[in-house]
């Protein structure tokens, strides 16, 4: 699933890059309001694993232990 979702955002910015340079600034925006809808995935999906892992049974972990184990998570996905 995250493979076709990273061929969708290449084929969505290829597209952008596509116009003319006289559409610079459009492409600007463009390119600006689609970097937040990748950043707010990446958020979405940090605190999704963290509540994965920090569950009713783990909950006493300490943020320290936590953030180890997100940062495991996180690059075990990549």
């Amino acid at each position: 699933m995250e493979q076709s979702i990273v061929r969708v955002e290449e084929f969505i910015f290829d597209a952008w890059n596509c116009l003319p340079e006289c559409y610079s600034e459009v492409k600007k925006l463009a390119f600006g309001v689609l970097e937040i809808f990748g950043s707010t995935y990446s958020c979405e999906q940090a605190l999704s694993c963290m509540n994965t892992i920090k569950n009713k049974v783990r909950s006493q972990l300490t943020n320290k232990n936590l953030e180890s184990c997100l940062k495991q998570q996180v690059i075990s996905q990549i």
